[in-house]
């Protein structure tokens, strides 16, 4: 098949792009690194050559709408005009018919999730998928998993408006088989288009726990993946590049006598006393999250305040311990703000992404610079060693390899794990990409039960997710 941007395609690229043919819906289950974006860009290209199609509307995640502008000018796509959320309303709709657009161009549009359930929004999709052949595609697609959702609702119904539709994810099951139900739905996978979400999840699900509402199981799984295999092409790194390995550490710490007092209070009575502050956790996932805390040498308390442990933090010990152990740049993820702060404050040098707050000991006076700035001279300068990044905010859209030889960023350290298996993915996909030439260890700080728990509960969801998605054989 003919590649119609800039540059050769991979092979895994040409093989994805024979896979779907053109079909109104498909799905790329493709790894980060594998080049999914410049994949679909072709694919839109070939398909306007064809007097098929007038353009794309990509919905994602904020933090990738400037990517797939970037990537399409990267690539050389025929873009004839290229617009990001929330640069776009009903009003710009009509420059379309004054666009002289020249054959074979598009135009691309990248919206963010959250930017379709406003009434704006919704107008605006609506009325580009009804005045022009648009391909409609969720990157990321693991974002409409839960069926309640008003973006899960509002792009299910858009779907039919649409002349072509593609979702993009490299892992589109984190939770249980459930997770398929709306990304099948919206590109009419079977059986999903002919299964409510209650009967699709008790048919690829076993139910138990709690009233019966809990997945603790799956079954039926060869039929599922069947059923995937007719509308999605599945690629992995490891079989299609020479990217090292990945090795998976786990290093023990040891809570102090403080925090062993105030972990066990909260365990035990969902209330913990520290530094003469009562802390509560009125439900079993707040306990969980207040547990998490402790570990990290902290809580935070009913006015959102977080306290301090008095004493030593054993974990922001350690990571200063690995950290003077290694070579090369590190990497580090926490899950709560509190924690990324204090790392940041330990770590002379260091540079932080918290949402809404960048910082590096370059920026220009206290400005917060834009994120890839950031990322770009954590890569390029050799003096800057350490990248602290909360997880919900740096999990998508940036490659932090660091530099060659002695400045590769191979070392990446969970400071604290949710239990979201998508983040923890995309989070290891920082640093383990095309461009990687050593292997990448992964280090689990883990102080505690709920630790452990943590890492268990996330190894049992990603072996669910191999045997049903990772069963689609290569194109």
């Amino acid at each position: 098949m003919n590649w119609p941007l800039t540059g050769a395609p991979y092979e895994v690229q040409s093989r994805a792009l024979a896979a779907a043919r053109g079909q109104r819906s498909f799905a790329y289950f493709m790894e980060m690194g594998l080049g999914k974006t410049a994949t679909v860009l072709a694919e839109a290209a070939l398909l306007r050559a064809d007097g098929r199609l007038d353009g794309m509307i990509v919905i994602c995640p904020n933090s990738l709408k400037k990517t797939w502008v970037e990537e399409a000018r990267k690539w050389g796509a025929p873009v004839c005009l290229a617009e990001t959320w929330p640069n776009v309303s009903p009003s710009t709709i009509p420059v379309f018919h004054r666009l002289n657009m020249s054959p074979g161009t598009f135009f691309l549009y990248a919206v963010n999730y959250e930017g379709m359930i406003t009434k704006r929004g919704k107008a605006w999709l609506d009325e580009m998928l009804k005045t022009f052949r648009v391909m409609l595609v969720l990157d990321e697609s693991v974002h409409i998993k839960n069926p309640q959702a008003q973006r899960t609702k509002v792009l299910l119904k858009a779907a039919g408006l649409a002349t072509f539709r593609r979702i993009l994810s490299g892992a589109p099951l984190v939770q249980g088989p459930q997770d398929l139900w709306a990304q099948m739905r919206f590109i009419d996978g079977f059986p999903a288009n002919k299964m409510n979400y209650y009967a699709f999840r008790n048919h690829f699900c076993v139910m138990g726990g709690w009233q019966g509402k809990q997945d603790i199981g799956k079954k039926n799984e060869n039929q599922l993946t069947k059923y995937l295999a007719a509308c999605a092409y599945r690629a992995k790194k490891d079989e299609w590049t020479d990217i090292p390995a990945k090795i998976y550490v786990t290093r023990d710490v040891e809570l102090t006598p403080d925090q062993e007092r105030i972990y066990g209070e909260m365990k035990k009575g969902f209330v913990a006393m520290v530094s003469e502050q009562r802390v509560t956790a009125p439900m079993v996932i707040t306990q969980m999250l207040k547990l998490q805390q402790i570990s990290s040498g902290f809580l935070i308390n009913a006015e959102g305040k977080a306290i301090p442990i008095p004493g030593r933090n054993p974990k922001l010990q350690a990571v200063l311990d690995i950290i003077e152990e290694t070579t090369g740049k590190v990497l580090i993820f926490t899950y709560f703000r509190y924690s990324a702060r204090k790392l940041h404050d330990a770590i002379p040098g260091s540079f932080l992404i918290l949402a809404g707050e960048h910082d590096g000991p370059d920026h220009d006076h206290g400005k917060s610079p834009i994120v890839q700035d950031l990322v770009n001279v954590f890569n390029e300068v050799p003096l800057h060693r350490v990248m602290i990044v909360q997880v919900q905010t740096g999990k998508y859209g940036l490659t932090i390899l660091g530099g060659p030889g002695d400045d590769r960023c191979a070392t990446t350290i969970f400071y604290e794990n949710s239990f979201s298996l998508d983040s923890r993915i995309q989070a290891e996909d920082r640093n383990h990409r095309i461009g990687q030439d050593q292997p990448v260890v992964y280090i689990d700080l883990v102080a505690s039960d709920i630790d452990r728990k943590a890492i268990r509960a996330l190894t049992k969801k990603q072996n669910v997710a191999e045997a049903i998605i990772d069963g689609l054989r290569k194109g």
